[in-house]
């Protein structure tokens, strides 16, 4: 009887081991793909981020020549008369289309990653839905750190910030929607340099320019 019992305490032996070894593997496989995904999700949002990148960078390039040849303004410091855009304060449309010669196409203004914008296939069919990004009406070339431009999908006070003017103090307490970016978003500053800022960093940003910026919101 004793010898009769042994294969069968064997097969249960063999049994649990088999269960054990495939709720090790399941839960290495899991801890994989814990690991994997976040990685995953990153490779999938660099290239329209960095597309915004590419399309900021022109913008800031493009108003940077313009002060050049403007006695080292941006268009929105300079009066109309003097070719400027000063005179439409909240009108986005007409600062970028004031440094219009200074881009290659309109599209440079729509950020891949805004499902509620679209781009713009010519100058003369630009319109609001066709921009992404801000404006900012106080950016000074000689304040190399004040923010000039940036991601629409602003929040202040936790709420989505209204196209319009927006001003910021160096206190606001700024942030990004989940609009675009998932909840982060990219700037070009005065002196032309582009950063992808999360909501912390771009309170950092605004505080440490330490000067009161209003801004233009698509």
């Amino acid at each position: 009887m004793k010898t009769a019992c042994f294969p069968v305490l064997r097969r249960r032996g063999a049994r649990a081991s088999t269960i054990v070894e495939l709720l090790v593997i399941i839960v290495v496989l899991l801890m994989v793909g814990v690991l994997f995904l976040p990685s995953a999700n990153r490779r999938m949002v660099t290239p329209t981020r960095m597309n915004c990148c590419n399309n900021l960078k022109q913008i800031g390039i493009a108003f940077r020549q313009f002060s050049i040849d403007h006695t080292n303004l941006f268009p929105m410091a300079l009066s109309t008369n003097l070719g400027g855009s000063r005179e439409w304060t909240g009108d986005v449309l007409q600062h970028y289309l004031t440094v219009s010669n200074q881009m290659a196409a309109p599209s440079v203004l729509y950020c891949p990653d805004d499902r509620q914008r679209t781009p713009a296939m010519s100058w003369d069919r630009l319109s609001r839905g066709n921009i992404s990004y801000f404006v900012s009406l106080d950016a000074d070339e000689t304040q190399p750190q004040m923010v000039l431009a940036g991601d629409r999908n602003l929040t202040i006070d936790g709420l989505p910030a209204k196209p319009g003017i927006l001003t910021l103090m160096p206190n606001s307490q700024l942030g990004f929607t989940t609009e675009i970016h998932n909840g982060s978003g990219n700037v070009v500053l005065a002196d032309g340099s582009v950063q992808q800022l999360s909501a912390a960093r771009l309170r950092d940003q605004i505080r440490n320019a330490g000067s009161t910026n209003r801004i233009a919101i698509p």
